[in-house]
């Protein structure tokens, strides 16, 4: 009660009328559908940054983490080990990390590895950075929640979908017939993530974004 907002005939959406929730094109709501709401007291105090790290172990299948790495670690970790005249394998072992390759040492360490060393030595993660294997685009462990991040996840619950390709492609797309939100979902998207951003333009549809990669994929799953 009390909540409104405005669809396109484009969208189609979830409702719950019995115990099989079933999804229907915006024309084809009724008076007395029953639709899935946020609950203002899921969110709880204010939340200025979001650690990336936690929330991808936490929300994350095992499976889906597997090629994802924690960088710039070496040199904290060497802070570590100077400070406790440790060995190499000493800082591991502190953090329950019995085997592991000598490249572990160089600071790019897989994420399930790196949050027991984060944990153990308590790091700030505020300068480490999240990559995929094979990938150039990396972001930050410690993602700040501005204006623009939270726009480009608003465009997304309301225009956005996937277009994924398991182990191929990861992208996330948005799509609007206005020039001026289509031209702002493309600012928001540049000001929040380090990504690739490609255009789509097909005769009868409607302009569409294609960006993401696995990482933003998984941040917005």
């Amino acid at each position: 009660r009390g909540k409104e907002i405005l669809l396109s005939n484009e969208h189609n959406l979830m409702i719950f009328n019995d115990s099989n929730p079933k999804q229907i094109p915006t024309k084809g709501l009724k008076i007395g559908d029953k639709l899935m709401v946020l609950n203002n007291s899921v969110i709880k105090g204010d939340i200025f940054e979001l650690n990336i790290i936690e929330e991808l172990i936490k929300k994350c299948p095992s499976e889906f983490l597997e090629n994802i790495y924690v960088r710039n670690l070496r040199n904290l970790l060497i802070s570590e080990k100077q400070r406790n005249s440790m060995s190499w394998d000493d800082v591991f072992c502190k953090a329950e990390i019995i085997d592991f390759p000598r490249s572990w040492e160089r600071g790019s360490i897989p994420i399930q590895e790196a949050i027991k060393l984060i944990n153990t030595y308590n790091i700030p993660i505020s300068n480490l950075e999240i990559g995929v294997v094979g990938s150039p685009l990396f972001i930050p462990a410690l993602i700040k929640i501005e204006e623009s991040i939270l726009r480009l996840i608003g465009y997304f619950l309301s225009e956005g979908n996937y277009n994924i390709q398991d182990k191929k492609n990861y992208n996330l797309v948005l799509t609007s017939k206005d020039p001026f939100i289509f031209k702002d979902m493309e600012r928001t998207i540049k000001e929040s993530f380090d990504t690739y951003i490609t255009n789509s333009f097909i005769e009868n549809k409607a302009p569409q974004l294609y960006f993401g990669g696995k990482l933003i994929y998984l941040l917005f799953r």
